[in-house]
């Protein structure tokens, strides 16, 4: 009975030893990396290119939203814009219709319906 104590006793003494788990010197990683960076279009708009349908519709989208908040275009049911009233500015009416018709002239050439006979 007195070696099974004693075989307790050690192996608990012995479970509490410390272990060094730390370096000397600390741990040196070299890490090479090479990063291309790429801009799909961005030369379309520095050569001068006119921009695609998709790209200028984006770039209306918030135009068109403006005028829509200030109560001044609405959609048809067939989706193109209606100007449904003339700003008294003439400066803002030239905007309004201009807007109007650039969104009109992309969304048909998405849709491939032409408004002529309209």
């Amino acid at each position: 009975m007195r070696k099974e104590w004693i075989s307790l006793i050690s192996l608990c003494l012995g479970g509490c030893a410390s272990v060094q788990l730390d370096t000397p010197e600390p741990l040196q990683v070299d890490i090479h990396m090479k990063v291309d960076v790429e801009q799909k279009g961005g030369d379309a708009k520095n050569k001068g290119e006119t921009l695609s349908v998709a790209e200028e519709r984006r770039m209306l989208s918030h135009q068109v939203q403006v005028l829509k908040n200030d109560h001044r275009v609405g959609e048809g049911a067939d989706g193109t814009l209606i100007l449904k009233e003339i700003p008294k500015d003439e400066a803002y009416a030239d905007y309004a219709k201009t807007v109007v018709t650039k969104e009109n002239g992309a969304g048909e050439a998405v849709s491939g319906k032409s408004s002529v006979g309209g």
